[in-house]
C-alpha cells in the first residue's frame, strides 16, 4: 500500500514552492567581454582608415568599444609571413573573432 499525503500538507508544499520561486537566484551575467583581434598589415594612415570603418562598423551594430566588446589592433608591420604566427597568437588566447586588415 502507498502512503498518502493528506491535503493541507500538498498545499502547503504547493504554496511554499510558488512563493517561494521569485527568491531564487538569477546567474549573473558574464564579465567577460568577448574579443575581436584586427591583423593589419601595417599602422599606415590607409590602415587607420580601414579600422576607424571597422569601429564604425561595430557601432552601427550595437557593440561599443570597451563597454561590450574589445577591438585588439595587431600589425605585421609591413612583413606579410608575420600574419601567421600573429593568426596563432590570436586563436591561442581564445579571441571571439580575427579580423584581417
Amino acid at each position: 500500500m502507498l502512503p498518502q499525503m493528506d491535503r493541507r500538507a500538498f498545499s502547503a508544499g504547493v504554496a511554499g514552492c510558488l512563493l517561494g520561486a521569485p527568491f531564487t537566484a538569477d546567474a549573473q551575467p558574464s564579465t567577460r567581454l568577448p574579443r575581436i583581434a584586427y591583423l593589419a598589415p601595417s599602422l599606415s594612415p590607409e590602415a587607420s582608415r580601414l579600422i576607424a570603418a571597422f569601429r564604425q562598423g561595430l557601432h552601427e551594430f550595437g557593440y561599443v568599444e570597451g563597454q561590450n566588446v574589445v577591438l585588439e589592433l595587431r600589425s605585421a608591420d609591413g612583413k606579410p609571413d608575420r600574419f601567421p604566427a600573429l593568426d596563432l597568437s590570436q586563436a591561442s588566447q581564445g579571441r571571439a573573432a580575427t579580423s584581417p586588415g
